[in-house]
């Protein structure tokens, strides 16, 4: 009996698997001569194509064909071969797969029990030989040898989590400073209060209010702004709405903007005199 000394197979497009059982089975025929024309075109002697589907015995001597099959059979005749029919009890090995009753399903995922998760991330992150690695080695090292949907969130989350880490982790930010209470003013406008409400809706042009607060009297200046103003157009706000009234003051508490850098108002002042 004869030996296999190929295989092939192929998907079928969203086209061909609409078309009938016949032209699949041509289509067969067709896709393996494609696929070994360099041995079968030209070759000496005729060989044997077998099929579990008859009629394709008369494709040779068919005298009414469709446009497809037109097209295979000019395309046929580059090959010299016989076309015998084999019925589907004796064409096991060919039909392997079309003819299994049921299609296995999804294999189950292998994946790590739940409860040993915690102790896999322990023994890699904590132990001696691995010294506290971070979030992307101790990632890589898990990897090594399991794998979980949530495993680089699982890992992270452990490695913030580490007392040791947390203990020896130096703090990439300035110390904090002591809280300090505000001075206590004696007067009314001689210590003051500002900051900007943003984004507003517009009104003749204005889409942002400078808050300035007296926080001797409580009362509350509000001063229109076209947008958000520079520094020097903060100071000259100031200046216009609050200081002519008012007078200097003794100090002014912000949050830090840029909009009211430190100095400014001393630099509108010399520029102001």
């Amino acid at each position: 009996e004869a030996s296999p000394c190929a295989f092939y197979s192929r998907k079928l497009t969203t086209a061909e698997a609409n078309c009938e059982v016949g032209n699949r089975e041509l289509l067969a025929i067709k896709a393996a001569l494609e696929e070994w024309h360099h041995w079968l075109e030209g070759a000496r002697h005729p060989f044997q194509v077998l099929t579990d589907h008859r009629n394709l015995e008369y494709l040779r001597g068919a005298k009414r064909l469709n446009p497809r099959q037109a097209r295979w059979a000019l395309f046929f005749t580059r090959f010299r071969f016989m076309v015998t029919y084999r019925p589907g009890s004796k064409n096991g090995k060919a039909d392997t797969l079309s003819q299994r009753f049921e299609t296995a399903s999804d294999p189950e995922p292998i994946l790590p029990a739940a409860a040993i998760l915690a102790p896999v991330m322990q023994w890699v992150h904590e132990a001696p030989s691995s010294g506290h690695p971070g979030i992307r080695r101790s990632t890589q090292l898990v990897r090594c040898w399991y794998w979980w949907p949530s495993l680089a969130l699982d890992v992270e989350g452990h490695v913030q989590a580490c007392p040791t880490c947390t203990q020896a982790r130096t703090s990439h930010q300035l110390p904090e400073g002591l809280l300090e209470p505000l001075p206590i003013p004696r007067r009314p406008w001689s210590h003051l209060s500002v900051d900007f409400l943003m984004d507003l809706p517009d009104s003749g042009g204005y889409t942002a209010v400078l808050v300035v607060v007296d926080r001797f009297s409580k009362g509350c200046k509000l001063i229109p702004l076209k947008g958000l103003p520079s520094a020097m157009q903060t100071a000259e706000a100031l200046f216009v709405h609050v200081f002519r009234n008012f007078g200097l003051p003794e100090d002014i508490v912000s949050d830090r903007g840029r909009n009211l850098p430190p100095g400014c108002g001393d630099r509108y002042v010399r520029d102001w005199v």
